[in-house]
């Protein structure tokens, strides 16, 4: 099985790191958290990515891009997974899993993305969702932490795209210094991390 993962440091302040480094700007105004990454904070937000298999050997087979930005009481994460297989022509959308459904739900072995977010000092929490309503939250290997945050996802015709806010109450941080963060995407038909 081949896996696909991006790994850097956030800084939501400027400072200096010797790790790579994506600097989450503060967002003029909130987006709506309706899986469409058309709001103008993602426009104007740095991105992460290309992704690499997980091996480290090549670049994912299909492009993944991941965004962020803040304001005083969120962390928002705009994801965009440019998938094929959703080209209505090609007739192949029953190939792209979204089968768990609901909050909590084993989004593993569906087309998904994960987020793996850890703010100075704390522990690390694990946000994920599928390419359809699924969606699972745990503070490090704890699944039964039930966050407040909020996930939607949206299937275009040329990639899916997930939208998240989270509290940073949640978090328990403030958006300030470095923060370490690690994207994944699975895709099922692929077997590619």
């Amino acid at each position: 099985m081949r896996a696909i993962a991006v790994l850097c440091l956030v800084g939501l302040v400027p400072c200096l790191v010797a790790a790579p480094l994506l600097t989450a700007y503060r967002a003029a105004r909130a987006p709506v958290i309706d899986g469409r990454l058309d709001e103008a904070c993602w426009q104007g937000a740095l991105s992460a990515g290309p992704f690499r298999l997980a091996t480290g050997e090549a670049l994912a087979e299909a492009p993944t891009v991941a965004r962020l930005c803040w304001d005083d009481d969120h962390l928002y994460v705009g994801i965009e997974a440019t998938e094929p297989l959703l080209d209505p022509v090609l007739n192949m959308l029953h190939l792209v899993k979204a089968d768990a459904t609901g909050r909590g739900a084993a989004v593993f072995r569906d087309d998904s993305v994960e987020l793996f977010l850890q703010p100075p000092g704390g522990a690390y929490l694990h946000f994920a969702a599928n390419s359809g309503d699924g969606t699972y939250e745990g503070r490090g290997t704890d699944a039964s932490w039930d966050g407040a945050w909020q996930c939607r996802a949206y299937r275009g015709k040329a990639a899916y795209t997930v939208e998240m806010a989270i509290p940073f109450a949640e978090l328990g941080g403030r958006p300030e210094g470095a923060w370490r963060w690690n994207v994944t995407r699975h895709r099922s038909q692929a077997k590619e991390y």
